[in-house]
């Protein structure tokens, strides 16, 4: 909710956030996001989304709440820049917290799981340096 521009709506709205911006560029601050157009939008008062869209620096009032996908499942999307030697996934969708604390991949014909990095935001990455093996297991 956002109470400091002329445009705001003073009314909650449920948003996903799926990354915060690097540490320290508003110090004091507890935390920075970057939304996007249609969640700023969403906070406005009628008619008022491009005023409060051009209103620069927001102060917001936030809390954490579940996610809820109801009737959606969980998905991976590969990334487009992912070759036979390096995979990156977009994870969407995720009921609950959202707080994915580790991802491992495991690749045809193996036994093992091979822990993937958080890259930022919903993106985890995998990148050893060898040829990776599809299908994958997530």
């Amino acid at each position: 909710m956002c109470s400091s521009n002329k445009a705001c709506s003073g009314k909650p709205v449920t948003v996903v956030i799926t990354d915060l911006s690097p540490g320290n560029l508003y110090p004091g601050e507890p935390a920075h996001f970057d939304m996007s157009g249609t969640a700023l939008g969403a906070m406005a008062k009628p008619g008022k989304a491009d005023q409060l869209r051009n209103g620069g620096v927001i102060r917001v009032q936030y809390k954490r709440v579940p996610c809820k996908y109801p009737g959606v499942k969980i998905t991976f999307r590969v990334d487009q820049g992912s070759n036979p030697f390096y995979f990156k996934t977009l994870i969407q969708f995720q009921n609950g917290d959202g707080d994915l604390k580790a991802v491992a991949l495991k690749q045809a014909g193996s036994r093992s799981w091979m822990p993937m990095a958080h890259d930022w935001g919903a993106l985890w990455r995998c990148n050893n340096g060898k040829r990776l093996r599809g299908p994958f297991s997530l």
